[in-house]
């Protein structure tokens, strides 16, 4: 679970009580995620949510009201910790809405565009399409992209060579993989 970020100004209703109605007050609440609170000019809190995109735009939506004078109810009157919950949720359904993430990409994902690419560029293509299916995929396929390190790539061309009785399948899985494994 993501930490709640703390802000003397925002966190209790006597403290928001304190702040000049009509002015907006920024939380960074996350990467590209900034809660908003704002009091109207008769006096009551509102949240919001400000989601920055990739393109440097940005989407606000409202979350709910602020606990400034009811009880909060965790659907339409918000305590702070509750406002920065709903803002990381909606946040996270606006990406997927908008494109931005589906899911986390994973090696299976990066080998089916790169074999896409490949297609269209090469000529070898049975051959890289056998090795990716049969070398690459059942060791690394479902692996994400952002946890693949050096280590596990090493590892697994390790496991390659010792499987393996064949220098030149080696030297065939090695020469698909479009990337490097300096440190």
């Amino acid at each position: 679970m993501v930490q709640s970020a703390r802000d003397n100004r925002l966190e209790t209703r006597s403290a928001r009580l304190r702040l000049a109605s009509g002015r907006r007050y920024f939380k960074a609440v996350g990467e590209g995620l900034t809660l908003v609170y704002r009091r109207t000019s008769d006096g009551f809190g509102t949240w919001s949510a400000k989601i920055g995109l990739a393109d440097g735009k940005y989407l606000m939506r409202a979350l709910g009201s602020a606990d400034d004078y009811q009880e909060a109810n965790a659907a339409d009157v918000l305590t702070f910790w509750e406002a920065q919950e709903r803002a990381r949720q909606l946040a996270d359904q606006a990406k997927v809405d908008i494109g931005v993430v589906l899911r986390p990409r994973t090696v299976k994902d990066a080998a089916e565009a790169y074999m896409s690419w490949f297609r269209d560029h090469r000529k070898s293509v049975s051959s890289t399409e056998h090795v990716v299916r049969t070398h690459i995929l059942p060791h690394l396929g479902e692996k994400r992209l952002n946890e693949l390190s050096t280590a596990h790539i090493r590892e697994w061309q390790g496991q390659i060579a010792t499987a393996s009785s064949s220098a030149a399948l080696f030297l065939t899985v090695n020469s698909a993989i479009p990337f490097r494994t300096d440190d």
